[in-house]
């Protein structure tokens, strides 16, 4: 069960959709969903280095309060991360756990109508 006062992490949640360029070609774009209070359950950041490039690599775990639908990314203090994990097996669907890579830029930000 989740404690309120632990729920102390602000999170922008975003969607994966498609949407056209000028040219009409398919170009992958995210819509904000919407924003949730949560919990940082695992919290590990390092960087990488290859071919002379360091990245930050990281995996972020946050539990949250049921949402009806996943994010496919989740924007948190700045850091942007891929979602590659949902937990949501609670029978009682008080709350999910949503597991993300650290990412170094999301795809184009879709403007809202």
């Amino acid at each position: 069960m989740i404690e309120t006062g632990k729920l102390t992490q602000r999170l922008n949640l975003y969607a994966a959709t498609t949407t056209k360029s000028l040219s009409g070609a398919p170009i992958a774009a995210i819509t904000r969903m919407g924003g949730a209070w949560a919990e940082l359950v695992i919290g590990r950041a390092d960087t990488a280095t290859s071919q002379d490039r360091d990245r930050a690599v990281g995996v972020y775990q946050f539990r949250v309060r049921w949402l009806t639908t996943a994010p496919d990314w989740v924007n948190w203090r700045g850091k942007w991360f891929r979602v590659t994990g949902v937990d949501d097996t609670d029978s009682h669907r008080a709350q999910m756990l949503i597991t993300g890579d650290l990412t170094d830029a999301p795809p184009t930000i879709k403007a809202q109508p």
